[in-house]
């Protein structure tokens, strides 16, 4: 876990006070961590699973959640089948011919085709990595099933983006604010995938979903707050969606993409497509 101190840009009126950000690079840091931090029991309604001991906490977030991916599996499919603004393309495309290429096809070659394979990208303007953020701050008042839309946007957007060639790096925040008289921000944000890593939709349906959320994230920023001792007495209060600079702390990819601030299937469609169109209309100005 790493520290990094904000200053925040926001315009008077709204929440201008400096935060402090606790990164991780991985899922596996995170949840290494809570453990051995203390763990504050919330209600199973609130959690949306029926987790009663930290063990249970445990066990759940190290292994699969059947019902978590069966309805990831039924929403990306929806999402994917959507009809989306299409993204441009950087699968690599082969094609062949008689006098010159990358290497020989010998089955062609003895069947008497062009036999030259030839491999280049269908578009080449532009990077090609892309990052996605999804931000998990739920009021306490949203219902479980509601707090799972986001992280499934998120994950079916990455599978967009990586089906059309693209490097994707995923990562999951939130924030939320400490009232000591004057009021401070706090947040933390979790690398869930590198470029270079593989999909792994088993591993990310749990990191996305509240039971998760209220439970490992919850733990890891209480305990925060208790380490500063005096500096933070207080508990913490309402969660906060992170502003643009904010987020460029964490990358400053201008093809970022952030999933904040919806919980429903329209609302996350809706979202993914804006992204989408950013996404393309970065391609095009670079």
């Amino acid at each position: 876990m790493r520290r990094i101190d904000i200053t925040s840009d926001r315009p008077a009126g709204s929440l201008r006070d400096d935060a402090e950000m606790y990164v991780f690079d991985s899922m596996t840091e995170l949840v290494d961590h809570a453990n051995q931090v203390h763990f504050k029991q919330q209600p199973k309604s609130f959690l949306g699973l029926g987790v009663e001991t930290w063990d249970e906490v445990m066990a759940q977030a190290r292994s699969e959640w059947p019902e978590g991916i069966d309805i990831l599996e039924r929403y990306v499919e929806d999402l994917s089948s959507a009809d989306l603004d299409e993204i441009k393309s950087h699968i690599r495309k082969v094609t062949f011919n008689e006098w010159e290429g990358d290497e020989v096809d010998y089955d062609r070659l003895r069947s008497g085709q062009d036999f030259w394979r030839v491999s280049s990208r269908e578009e080449t303007t532009g990077p090609t990595t892309v990052t996605v953020i999804t931000d998990l701050a739920t009021a306490g008042g949203v219902a479980p099933e509601k707090v799972l839309w986001r992280g499934a946007a998120a994950i079916a957007l990455t599978e967009i983006l990586e089906a059309k060639g693209y490097s994707v790096e995923l990562w999951a925040v939130n924030g939320s604010h400490i009232f000591l008289g004057n009021e401070k921000r706090l947040g933390l944000a979790c690398c869930l995938k590198r470029c270079s890593d593989p999909l792994d939709r088993s591993t990310l349906i749990n990191t996305v979903s509240a039971w998760f959320y209220r439970t490992i994230n919850f733990t890891v920023r209480k305990s925060i707050v208790a380490e500063n001792g005096d500096n933070y007495k207080s508990t913490l209060g309402g969660v906060f969606s992170w502003s643009p600079s904010e987020l460029d702390y964490i990358t400053p990819d201008e093809r970022r993409a952030y999933i904040s601030g919806v919980f429903s299937y329209g609302g996350a469609l809706d979202l993914v497509r804006a992204e989408l169109e950013n996404i393309n209309t970065v391609s095009e100005e670079n």
